[in-house]
C-alpha cells in the first residue's frame, strides 16, 4: 500500500545475527585498584622504615603502612583466581618495599628482597590450598598461613635492612635512645618484684638500696645505732660500686645514671663478640633480632586479623563482596 514500508527494507540484511556484547568478570576494577593498594602500602612501608632507621621518626608509621599491606594482600588472596597475577603483585610489593634501600649493595637487597618474596608466595599458596580443600569458607582457618608467612616475612626483610644501616653508623645496632627505652621498659617490669630496689636512678642510688636490701638480712644490723647503720650502708655501697666497675670494666661514678651505664656495658660487650666472632656474630645477631621480633609479631597478627574479619563482616553485609557456590560443592568469595 502507498505510505507503508516494506518489512524487508526496514530488516538489516547484513547482521542477521546479534553479537554478544563484550563486558568485564564482576570486581574488575576493584581488583585492580586492591592490587595497586597492596603496592603501594607496601611502598609506604619501606619509606617509614627507611625514615625510621635513617631519620628516628616514629616507628608507628611503619607499622601501620604494614598492617594496610597485610590486610589489602589478604583480601587480595581470598579474591583473586590466577596464581599468577598474585604472584606478580606480591613480587611488585616486594620491590616497593625494598626500592628505598637501594644503596645498601644490589647483590644483598636482592638476596634480602628475594626471601621475603618466598615466604609471601609460600603463604599466598599455602592458605588458597586451604581454601581449596574447605567447604565452608572459614575466614581464620583460611587467612591463618597467609598472615602468617606475611608477618615472618616483613620481619626477615626489617632485620636483613636494619643491619647494613647500623654497620653504617658503627656498629652500636641499638642507639641510646632506644636502648633507654627498652631499659625502662624492663627496670620498670623488674622493679613491681623488687620494689625496695632504685633500678631508674643513679648508680649510687642503686648502690645504696642493694645495700641496704642485704644489711636487712643481718639481725646484728638492727643491734647498731643509726649513726652506725648509715656508715655501714655507705661501706657496703662503696664495695658494690667497685665489683659492678670490676666486673663490667669500665670507671663508675655515683652520679651516673643506671640506664648510661647498662649501655655503656652492653655496646662494649657487643663489640668484644664482634671483634672476636667477626661474621659469625653478625649472623647469630640477625637471627636473635628476627626471633624477637617475629614472636612480638604475635600481637601484629591478632590486630590485623581482628580488623581484617571486621572488614570481611563489613564488605558481606554491604553486598560488594559475595559467597558463591561452585560446582565442588563447596563456598568461595567473590564480588558482587
Amino acid at each position: 500500500m502507498p505510505g507503508t514500508l516494506n518489512p524487508l527494507t526496514a530488516q538489516n540484511l547484513i547482521r542477521q545475527v546479534s553479537t554478544d556484547e563484550v563486558t568485564r568478570p564482576s570486581g574488575f576494577w576493584a581488583s585492580i585498584i586492591l592490587d595497586s593498594l597492596t603496592v603501594a602500602s607496601a611502598l609506604g612501608g619501606g619509606f617509614a622504615y627507611f625514615r625510621f632507621l635513617n631519620h628516628g621518626t616514629w616507628l608507628g608509621w611503619t607499622l601501620a603502612a604494614l598492617a594496610f599491606f597485610a590486610m589489602f594482600s589478604l583480601f587480595g588472596m581470598l579474591l583473586s583466581r590466577g596464581t599468577l597475577r598474585r604472584t606478580l603483585v606480591l613480587g611488585a610489593a616486594t620491590v616497593a618495599f625494598a626500592a628505598p634501600f637501594f644503596y645498601v649493595g644490589f647483590f644483598f637487597l636482592f638476596a634480602s628482597a628475594a626471601a621475603c618474596f618466598g615466604f609471601l608466595v609460600w603463604g599466598d599458596i599455602t592458605s588458597r590450598w586451604e581454601m581449596n580443600n574447605m567447604i565452608d569458607l572459614r575466614f581464620f582457618q583460611a587467612v591463618r598461613p597467609h598472615l602468617n608467612r606475611t608477618i615472618t616475612a616483613l620481619a626477615l626483610l626489617g632485620v636483613l635492612l636494619y643491619l647494613p644501616q647500623q654497620q653504617a653508623r658503627g656498629g652500636s645496632f641499638i642507639g641510646p635512645e632506644k636502648f633507654e627505652g627498652i631499659f625502662n621498659w624492663a627496670t620498670g617490669t623488674a622493679g613491681r618484684m623488687y620494689p625496695d630496689l632504685a633500678l631508674n636512678g643513679s648508680v649510687g642510688d642503686f648502690a645504696k638500696s642493694l645495700a641496704t636490701l642485704k644489711m636487712r638480712g643481718d639481725a646484728t644490723f638492727f643491734q647498731l645505732l643509726p649513726v652506725l647503720r648509715e656508715k655501714e650502708i655507705a661501706r657496703l655501697s662503696e664495695q658494690i660500686l667497685a665489683d659492678l666497675g670490676e666486673t663490667m670494666k669500665q670507671q663508675i661514678k655515683p652520679a651516673d645514671p643506671m640506664n648510661s651505664i647498662a649501655y655503656r656495658y652492653f655496646i662494649r660487650t657487643l663489640d668484644d663478640w664482634s671483634v672476636k666472632f667477626g661474621q659469625q656474630f653478625l649472623v647469630a645477631w640477625a637471627i636473635v633480632m628476627f626471633f624477637i621480633v617475629r614472636s612480638l609479631g604475635l600481637f601484629f597478627y591478632i590486630l590485623v586479623g581482628i580488623v581484617s574479619y571486621f572488614v570481611y563482616q563489613t564488605l558481606l553485609a554491604t553486598n560488594v563482596v559475595r559467597i558463591i557456590g561452585e560446582n565442588t560443592t563447596k563456598e568461595t568469595l567473590d564480588y558482587s
